[in-house]
């Protein structure tokens, strides 16, 4: 993870004197983080599916994505061009979205990312990390 990309327009308007923290993989790996978000949907039952379609079409295009988001767009053209302008240290952000993967599809995602974020509440609570994941792990296995 890599912070704070997202939390930047807030603090730049804050008296705060921050800089980025980057959390690191382990020597020798890439940490893969997601990008994405939930905000495009066409749904089965809608009436106007092509003309949604067409619309999430032009949202997500280089030339405006980065001009109807807040957070950094997916789409790795607008980031890039975004980031530079509304961003400090774009060049330490774009190699962290570059090994990013989307969120999986899955209908049970929701479930998983509140499993994780409880490991995550669990490790910074002061429980040992292998005990936390061991945990994380016996409720995601419970799900199916």
């Amino acid at each position: 993870e890599f912070w704070p990309a997202l939390e930047q327009p807030t603090l730049q308007k804050s008296k705060l004197d921050w800089d980025f923290v980057v959390g690191n993989a382990p020597e020798g790996k890439t940490a893969i983080g997601t990008y994405g978000g939930w905000n495009l949907a066409v749904f089965e039952a809608s009436q106007h599916k092509e003309a949604a379609w067409k619309l999430i079409q032009f949202l997500t295009r280089e030339d405006v994505n980065g001009d109807v988001v807040e957070l950094v767009p997916a789409n790795m053209k607008a980031a890039k061009s975004f980031l530079a302008a509304n961003r400090k240290g774009a060049d330490l952000i774009i190699p962290h979205l570059e090994s990013a993967s989307p969120r999986p599809l899955s209908p049970r995602y929701l479930e998983v990312a509140d499993i994780e974020v409880t490991l995550a509440q669990d490790v910074f609570s002061g429980m040992e990390p292998q005990k936390a994941a061991g945990k994380a792990c016996t409720a995601i296995d419970a799900l199916n």
